[in-house]
């Protein structure tokens, strides 16, 4: 059985994308277990990656829209990129950032008064 080189290298990419913001995550986590310190400043960066990523999956949309010949599977796996990076972000912001996230019914406790 042979492959298409091409359908190999999207499947790569593809496979690539989604395990690269758990990648991320792992490296995060390890850097705060072995040096401890705080990962705060980090999060402008992930937002970053995650809004690069958002864009290079709407202009594959496009292009593949436009051209037939390009791909839908470069989208997905950017779209899959950018979710993805919501993983390690939720993490860095719970853990280093609690005053970033807004409180929703029912998630935080009350204050006593």
């Amino acid at each position: 059985m042979s492959f298409d080189p091409s359908k190999v290298l999207r499947i790569e990419i593809t496979f690539t994308l989604m395990l690269l913001p758990l990648l991320i995550w792992l490296a995060l986590y390890l850097a705060y277990r072995w040096w401890c310190f705080n990962l705060r400043p980090v999060l402008p960066w992930l937002r970053t990656l995650r809004w690069i990523g958002w864009g290079f999956n709407v202009l594959s949309v496009l292009l593949w829209i436009a051209s037939p010949h390009f791909s839908l599977v470069y989208g997905i796996a950017m779209m899959t990129f950018s979710v993805g990076l919501s993983i390690p972000e939720g993490w860095v912001k719970r853990r280093f950032a609690p005053d970033l996230i807004d409180p929703q019914d029912g998630f935080w406790p009350t204050k006593a008064e």
